[in-house]
């Protein structure tokens, strides 16, 4: 276990968070900021797309991972388009999520168990949440071959957060970022903010006790919630709406509507939490490839993983540099026949799980 630096660990900082002032890039950005960092206009920033999937990856949902981020699908500086996976252990195939990992995506740990009743992630004791926070990790690295500093992220189950024990273990374990807690949108004209670190009090509304009452140099990627295609209810997840879309132009109305909330506004991040089985319904399959495609057909959208986000957050420049930005750049040349082969195998397994 890597520790990393801490800030104000052990204090309850409730001085307010001044960006420039007491908090500067590329360490600190303060949560709730509605400007974009190094006040760049909304006309020199991308519009960041973030796709985050949770849970197990098998051959239940690997096709659609395949399919929806197929090679040829780009973004406007060339490169594949790419995803954030929260896996948790439990009915992980962790040779499709080796392939995926080497096609671009980023892996994400989301726990050994992923348990029930929701309560024991409130309530886990410090050996708990470190022991799934820690082990799923290591699951990763060495089930899936993933190199440890590249396992950067993690979400709670359930968004159900375990308050401060969370957090330190994440602190002093190396991780970058989290992204379990939750603000809830009501309607598709309330304000909008940037992620940002918890170095100062959370400056939200708890929708889910308990949040982390100390300050910690891990950056936050809160889960704001989607409101239905019909503008009724808030859900947190794409697949968790009260108010279902029932043919295909109500589910991508879904997608669409939320985007297009951010991309005419101040244009922060755009994050799309979703589990994979939102797509197993034929007719949201279609509205997901639909949304992508639209996506693509725009010069300043970027779709991109969670910690190439943070990266830009970090260390922002122009859209119209932005083919320069490093950690946005495409893999290195000659990667192609790896990820072949990494596919064939992956595809003969896949066809095995069919039988068991």
């Amino acid at each position: 276990m890597v520790p990393i630096v801490r800030c104000l660990l052990d204090l309850g900082n409730d001085e307010p968070c001044i960006q420039g002032e007491n908090c500067r890039l590329p360490k600190c950005f303060c949560l709730g900021q509605k400007m974009p960092p190094k006040n760049l206009t909304v006309e020199e920033i991308p519009q960041i797309v973030v796709l985050a999937f949770n849970d197990a990856v098998n051959v239940q949902n690997y096709g659609y991972y395949l399919k929806l981020f197929e090679k040829t699908r780009k973004n406007s500086n060339g490169c594949p388009i790419k995803m954030t996976l929260f896996v948790q252990d439990l009915y992980t195939n962790y040779t499709m999520v080796k392939d995926l990992y080497r096609r671009g995506m980023e892996m994400a740990s989301h726990s050994i168990t992923h348990k029930l009743p929701i309560s024991y992630w409130k309530e886990a004791s410090e050996k708990e949440i470190s022991y799934e926070i820690n082990e799923q990790k290591s699951r990763l690295v060495q089930e899936a071959g993933i190199p440890e500093r590249e396992i950067r992220g993690w979400r709670s189950p359930y968004l159900q957060p375990t308050g401060d024990l969370q957090f330190s273990v994440l602190n002093q374990n190396g991780f970058h970022y989290d992204a379990s807690l939750g603000i809830q949108r009501r309607n598709l004209k309330e304000e909008l903010f940037w992620p940002g670190t918890l170095h100062y009090k959370w400056p939200f509304k708890c929708e889910i006790n308990p949040c982390p009452a100390k300050n910690y140099s891990l950056w936050e990627v809160p889960v704001i919630s989607l409101v239905d295609q019909d503008s009724l209810y808030p859900c947190m997840y794409v697949d968790s709406c009260i108010n279902k879309p029932e043919v295909e132009e109500e589910a991508f109305q879904l997608l669409w509507k939320n985007f297009n909330s951010f991309y005419t506004r101040n244009k922060t991040p755009f994050i799309l939490n979703i589990h994979a089985r939102w797509l197993n319904t034929d007719f949201q399959m279609v509205a997901m490839e639909r949304f992508i495609l639209s996506l693509l057909g725009m010069d300043d959208v970027y779709i991109v993983t969670m910690h190439q986000m943070l990266e830009w957050i970090r260390n922002p420049v122009n859209l119209t540099d932005i083919l320069d930005f490093k950690p946005w750049k495409c893999p290195e040349n000659g990667s192609t026949t790896m990820v072949f082969s990494l596919t064939f195998v992956a595809s003969v397994l896949l066809i095995g799980n069919l039988f068991l």
